[in-house]
């Protein structure tokens, strides 16, 4: 769906069409905002793949040169407001993981305590043991705490994961959320001026270097 808005904002704006492009846009925030509001692993994931395809739409009406003033400031609150949210997006996938998890324990546990469990007394060590690391989770702020190593199959998976987001997707959602409001800020100058600014001063950093944004104009 998202990938025929795309399409939809690229067509509109051959035509000079604006409004179209707009509402192509709004479509894709429509997508967006269930699933940043969901606690589950998936659809953290499907964000994270549609959050950047929004950006280039978005970068498309800005090259386009017909989006006012008034609804780039809207956009740029509206990408400030997603990147704000990215922390409490990170850790409902982190609680709606876990509880897939524990959720998998019981179920082992249940079909399993009157055969195999009574005769290996070590599966129930290893039962408790994983379960208190996975209720951990519950209690993780972000993923900075997380458990660095894990203690059996199911935290192995949990770590594997979840590490992995929180190392690698959340900057690059970060860079393509601040990316795209130093080109709002860019558009914003040159309407003003009548051209893009040689410098810009007032750009947000760079999650990967701590830097700000490097900015220049001329051939990408």
């Amino acid at each position: 769906m998202t990938h025929w808005e795309l399409w939809r904002v690229r067509l509109a704006l051959e035509d000079k069409d604006i409004a179209t492009a707009k509402k192509a846009l709004q479509r894709i925030d429509n997508l967006c905002m269930p699933l940043m509001l969901d606690y589950s692993l998936g659809s953290g994931l499907v964000w994270w793949a549609i959050e950047p395809m929004r950006t280039r739409a978005l970068s498309q009406i800005l090259s386009s040169g017909l989006a006012d003033e008034e609804w780039l400031r809207e956009q740029n609150t509206i990408l400030q407001e997603k990147e704000r949210l990215i922390p409490e997006v990170e850790k409902r996938m982190l609680l709606g993981h876990a509880a897939c998890m524990m959720d998998m324990m019981d179920t082992l546990f249940e079909y399993t305590s009157h055969s195999s469990f009574l005769l290996v007394p070590e599966a129930w060590f290893l039962l408790g043991r994983e379960g208190a690391i996975l209720a951990r989770c519950h209690c993780i702020s972000g993923f900075a705490d997380f458990p660095e190593k894990s203690a059996g199959i199911f935290t192995e998976k949990l770590v594997f994961g979840l590490q992995n987001i929180g190392t690698k997707h959340v900057p690059k959602m970060k860079v393509a959320l601040r990316g795209a409001r130093g080109l709002i800020e860019a558009e914003l100058a040159r309407q003003k001026t009548g051209s893009y600014p040689a410098v810009m001063d007032n750009l947000p950093d760079d999650p990967f270097t701590g830097k700000t944004l490097r900015y220049a104009v001329g051939d990408c």
